[in-house]
């Protein structure tokens, strides 16, 4: 993650020059849509720490813009191939395994433009995840469980306008999902967070 908040700040370095601010027009308001691609990294208290993959999808919005400003409505369907795995959470030979599905995003998102072809901004929202997770004793029974946890989301990101109609965003994004319920065993309740940074290429209509 320090990498991608070092290439978001190197971004926004070249974003306020005014040779970048003059390449193109304010790009305009009104409906976007685009593909999602980035780093996951699924956290939970108790499976392992940390399961980091790939998040995929798209993203969909409407911006209202003025010459110095963006606020914005969008929604997101993203999956990803982040699992978490642990052994030895109670006796040394046990384990337990979370995987996520389908995470669904609505919310808002608020910035500033440093120079007539970028933005910078930040967004919050809510999340919805499928997760499913099980548990397999020392003995080798195995109970599954699967959820759709309510969460929040915040981010910030950069966007910058390859033309009037086109833009390439990176983000950070921290999402709080609390906690799925121990698959039967109170002692095994999940609670769950993850952190992402993805680029998407958008495009406006």
């Amino acid at each position: 993650m320090k990498v991608l908040l070092g290439t978001l700040g190197a971004c926004a370095a070249m974003c306020a020059s005014p040779a970048m601010a003059q390449d193109a027009a304010t790009p305009p308001g009104g409906f976007y849509a685009g593909p999602i691609v980035g780093i996951d990294d699924l956290e939970s208290d108790r499976a392992g720490g940390g399961g980091y993959g790939f998040v995929y999808g798209g993203v969909a919005g409407y911006d209202f813009s003025t010459p110095s400003s963006v606020f914005g409505l969008e929604a997101e369907v993203t999956d990803s191939s982040a699992d978490n795995n642990a052994v030895g959470l109670i006796v040394p030979a046990d384990k337990a395994r979370l995987a996520n599905g389908l995470d669904l995003y609505a919310g808002v998102r608020a910035g500033f433009r440093p120079g007539r072809s970028s933005l910078l901004y930040v967004k919050a929202g809510y999340t919805n995840l499928d997760v499913k997770g099980s548990y397999t004793t020392a003995a080798g029974t195995t109970t599954r469980v699967s959820d759709k946890l309510d969460g929040f989301r915040a981010g910030i990101g950069l966007e910058l306008g390859l033309t009037p109609n086109m833009a390439l965003r990176t983000e950070y994004r921290y999402s709080w999902y609390g906690s799925l319920d121990g698959v039967g065993n109170p002692n095994l309740n999940f609670d769950l967070d993850r952190q992402q940074g993805t680029a998407s290429l958008v495009f406006r209509f």
